[in-house]
């Protein structure tokens, strides 16, 4: 579809890699996009806060290799697994 679209992506057989503004992706599509300015991207984040489950990254609360590894007092999804589990 993608080719017959005309858009550019990176084919790993089993993940595509698309460049694109949008947040959510069809299943084995990865979007990405540059930015220049971290505060640009700080905008972004702000405004699509509520459709981003984490965000991840050596500068990130979250760091890469982490996201499988939740602790005690994470709140995924902003619920308090603990709460969660005691009722």
């Amino acid at each position: 579809m993608l080719t017959m679209d005309s858009v550019d992506f990176l084919d790993f057989e089993n993940l595509l890699l698309v460049e694109s503004e949008s947040i959510n992706s069809p299943i084995s599509v990865v979007y990405y996009q540059y930015y220049d300015d971290v505060e640009v991207l700080k905008t972004i984040l702000d405004i699509h806060r509520d459709s981003i489950q984490c965000v991840v990254g050596n500068d990130a609360l979250i760091q890469l290799g982490n996201t499988q590894v939740p602790l005690v007092f994470d709140s995924p999804d902003n619920v308090d697994v603990m709460r969660f589990l005691t009722s």
